[in-house]
Parts: structure tokens; sequence; C-alpha cells
């Protein structure tokens, strides 16, 4: 659950800072067969179709110098948070912390990224990592060893992003 708010704050975020952006996001998830309206009012899968397509659309879209992101998280809460794409390290690292302080008041950045991939993946006990690399596939891969070393098989991506203009 946890993560579906999380979700449905980034997506809104994404819609609410730039119209043209948000026109392009949006016709690019709905050729993919997306439902929007239904995503906003419902949340969205991490492991749904349409989260597969968001970084493909993001990238497709994202034609500016916002290439800085951020990852925060709170080791005695389990909070997280993953920043939207920004044009400076501190507004990506306060936006990380926003989200990540919703859940839980001990929350650090722990990880700060330029012109790269993020992913966050969760596991049993309460487990929480993350990756940073080049592609999304290989951050979510980062991700996923790291928690597999703490948690076994039970771990998922939750959410992943590419900072690139």
């Amino acid at each position: 659950m946890k993560a579906r708010v999380f979700l449905m704050m980034v997506m809104s975020a994404m819609f609410l800072t730039a119209p043209a952006f948000a026109d392009c996001m949006s016709a690019c998830l709905q050729e993919h067969g997306c439902d929007l309206e239904h995503e906003a009012q419902q949340g969205v899968d991490p492991g749904s179709t349409c989260m597969m397509f968001h970084d493909d659309c993001s990238s497709q879209c994202h034609h500016s110098e916002e290439s800085y992101g951020a990852v925060a998280y709170g080791k005695s809460s389990g909070a997280w948070g993953m920043s939207g794409s920004f044009d400076n390290k501190k507004a990506a690292a306060d936006d990380a912390l926003a989200y990540c302080h919703e859940h839980g008041n001990d929350c650090k950045v722990v990880l700060e990224l330029y012109e790269s991939c993020a992913a966050v993946a969760e596991g049993d006990n309460d487990t929480v990592t993350w990756g940073k690399e080049a592609t999304a596939a290989e951050a979510q891969d980062l991700a996923l060893q790291a928690c597999a070393k703490k948690a076994g098989n039970s771990c998922e991506i939750q959410l992943w992003h590419c900072y690139y203009p």
C-alpha cells in the first residue's frame, strides 16, 4: 500500500509540473492501453504493465535539463522516497525526503543521482534496498541482488526511474 500511495503521488506530481510533458505522458501511456483516470483514483500496481511503460514514455517525453534525482530512506521506520526529476541536486533531495517523511521521521538521503537510473526493492523482514546504474534494468538488478542477500527470493522492485535530459 505504501508503494501504491507513493506511485500515485509521483504520477500526480509529474502531471502537475509541466503541461506539455503531462500531455505527452498521457498520450504515450494511453497508446499502451493504460487507463490513467482509473489509475489516478485506484493507484498503480508497481508490477503493472502501465508502470513498465512509464520510464519509456518518460524518456520519450522528457526534453529538459532535469537530470537530478535522489532516494531517501529511514532505517528505523523503513520509510523511503524517490524524487522526480529536477534541475538541481538540492531540489531532488528535498523531494525524496518529503516523500519519505510521509511515512517516517528518520529519513536521510542515501542515493544522489545525476544522469543515471535508480531502483528500490522491498523484501521480507522490512528489507529495503536500492541500486544506481546507467540503465533501468541494471539498477533493478542491483537493487534485487542487494535485497536477495538480506531477504532471499521475496524481493520485488517497487519503483524505478531514470534521470536523463
